[in-house]
């Protein structure tokens, strides 16, 4: 037993340190960029301060997979993000913050498993928080002589942070076979996960009218810790709960589309937004079997956010 525990810690600090070496290696990758930015365009801490809020609902779709079971959820999503955007005139920068809470209804979530073929159901309930920090540079603006419209495709990149709280509440089913003896369900998890995201993508003005469209697309490339728990039943009986933390990797794709109409120093946005996040899978190392060596899955995880939402922004 003394043995397992510190091959179980060996494992533990190995994969901890497999995960600052993730981040580490994405804050070399972006550090450098934002220096040569701001050295190259000094002026753009001149910028002007948009505060904004907005609020928004949707759908969030979790799935998970893995060599013993699969599982699917869809719930109804609602948020709040407060941010603020940094631009000024004639200048090729723009900067923007944004902070958002996320939460969702409580719906089932059904898990089957592929060497029973048994269903059971967990209340799922989800909620979060993402922060952004995001830098936009626009080398090129096209304008027609007429100056109707303003055309300014952009590349960027910035620092991503995500947090996910699956809360889950009972089990109403058969549990997934771990050995010939043992049997096991999730309980709840508390995914972090941090990363780099370069986008591109375009803004149209119109200031006849006073609107301003905008269409991007990124990539979030994350290092992930998850934090779950595992409720086991061993052949005598007795259910045990097991913390675990689990380093791995991940990354998304994300569409946003905007468009803004400008009363002075006041603006009110509409905007629609899809977002997959795709979370790696990795076995971990649980205790010895006489047959051999026995693993917990954390299984390779799709969560599919795409909600539309409403903006306020005040110029101050």
């Amino acid at each position: 037993m003394i043995k397992n525990q510190k091959q179980l810690t060996s494992s533990v600090f190995s994969n901890k340190w497999k995960f600052l070496l993730q981040i580490l290696t994405l804050f070399i990758i972006i550090l450098p960029m934002s220096i040569v930015q701001l050295c190259l365009y000094p002026k753009v801490v001149q910028s002007e301060a948009l505060f904004y809020i907005d609020g928004g609902l949707g759908n969030f779709q979790i799935k998970a997979k893995n060599d013993q079971f699969r599982s699917e959820s869809e719930n109804s999503r609602r948020h709040v993000s407060l941010g603020i955007d940094l631009e000024k005139d004639r200048y090729p920068m723009r900067f923007k913050f944004q902070g958002t809470f996320f939460s969702t209804d409580e719906k089932s979530e059904e898990w089957i498993s592929h060497t029973t073929g048994s269903l059971h159901n967990i209340r799922l309930d989800a909620h979060g928080v993402t922060l952004d920090a995001l830098a936009y540079y626009t080398p090129y603006t096209y304008s027609p002589a007429e100056d109707m419209f303003h055309l300014k495709p952009f590349i960027g990149g910035g620092l991503v942070y995500k947090r996910f709280k699956l809360d889950r509440k009972g089990l109403n089913g058969s549990m997934i076979p771990l050995t010939s003896n043992d049997q096991y369900y999730f309980g709840n998890q508390s995914i972090l996960a941090i990363g780099a995201m370069p986008h591109m993508g375009l803004f149209l003005e119109i200031p006849k009218f006073d609107v301003e469209c905008s269409l991007s697309l990124g990539w979030q490339f994350l290092a992930v810790k998850s934090n779950s728990n595992y409720y086991v039943s061993f052949s005598g009986g007795n259910e045990i709960r097991y913390p675990f933390h689990i380093y791995t990797s991940g990354s998304s794709i994300v569409t946003d589309i905007q468009i803004m109409k400008n009363w002075e120093s006041f603006t009110v946005g509409l905007g629609f937004l899809w977002e997959k996040t795709q979370i790696d899978d990795k076995n971990t190392y649980f205790y010895t079997d006489v047959s051999g060596d026995v693993y917990l899955p954390l299984p390779e995880l799709e969560i599919t956010e795409t909600f539309g939402f409403i903006s306020f922004k005040y110029l101050f």
